[in-house]
């Protein structure tokens, strides 16, 4: 198979400083958690092979930096991105408040604009991913709670897991994975409904000045 019969899929993850998400994408391409990890500054790259339905994917993975302010250019840069994962610590001192911010840059700074369809997908698929469940506690049920009604509102899925023992980490990629091939075949669809109203369009204008002759 040749590089053109490849078909590219780039993924931001984000999420704030020691959320995990490097150990998120550590555990899905290579089964391992690193023990000493620098906080990612800028953008990080990995990659991972996918074969489905005699198709062959490439899931390209861009691990971004936790700083809000500059993950706002590193969005904007990221004009290829096709989706977002949104990571959060449960643990950490107000991640409920984290998520709402990371969706509302994704929102305001994402090339592709944010559509939901009568079936629930979007043509630009985005998923939350509760990290570090496995420390457990009262109050991390009611975040847990709070960040499922956010999530409903906005029509993500939520994935609750832990990179330290992989729990959920390959289900959160696999519910990507799909997400993604379902918009890549709505954004298809439309287009060609699109290109059909608009050779529909030129027949009627066509039909019309033939009628102005006769």
């Amino acid at each position: 198979m040749s590089e053109t019969d490849i078909i590219n899929f780039h993924v931001t993850i984000i999420g704030d400083s020691g959320s995990g998400k490097t150990s998120i994408v550590s555990r899905y391409i290579t089964n391992s958690f690193p023990q000493a990890q620098e906080p990612t500054i800028g953008l990080s790259s990995f990659c991972k092979m996918i074969q489905s339905h005699n198709k062959i994917y490439r899931l390209n993975i861009w691990d971004a930096g936790g700083n809000p302010r500059s993950s706002l250019n590193l969005i904007n840069n990221c004009k290829l991105a096709d989706a977002f994962i949104i990571a959060c610590d449960i643990n950490s001192s107000n991640p409920v408040k984290s998520v709402e911010t990371w969706y509302d840059i994704i929102n305001q700074n994402a090339k592709k604009i944010i559509i939901k369809s009568s079936i629930r997908d979007v043509y630009l698929p985005i998923i939350i991913f509760i990290n570090k469940i496995d420390l457990d506690s009262c109050e991390n049920h009611k975040n847990i709670a709070m960040i499922e009604a956010f999530a409903d509102g906005k029509i993500i899925p939520v994935v609750k897991g832990s990179a330290l023992n992989g729990c959920n980490v390959e289900i959160l990629f696999e519910k990507l994975f799909n997400m993604l091939v379902n918009a890549s075949s709505l954004k298809k669809d439309k287009s060609i409904t699109l290109s059909n109203n608009n050779h529909t369009m030129k027949l009627l204008k066509s039909s019309k000045k033939k009628q102005k002759c006769c």
